[in-house]
């Protein structure tokens, strides 16, 4: 259940330079096992920070790492 006091959005939705705590990762291939040991885990803390030459951002900080 969501706690309606917060906005939930998509990755590729957040904006750059802003940031965002995950609440789920709805992914059903085999790179979610990778995500989860890149810290794309539930409560933490993730930013946007680069972006591509088309303007979707490409570039995330988590736990302190880039991850591009």
């Amino acid at each position: 259940m969501h706690d309606n006091a917060y906005e939930y959005i998509t990755l590729d939705k957040l904006p750059l330079q802003e940031s965002g705590k995950i609440d789920s990762l709805n992914i059903c291939t085999d790179a979610r096992r990778r995500l989860l040991d890149l810290g794309f885990t539930k409560g933490n803390e993730i930013t946007a920070l680069y972006t591509s030459a088309l303007g979707d951002p490409i570039g995330y900080k988590i736990m302190g790492s880039t991850i591009v």
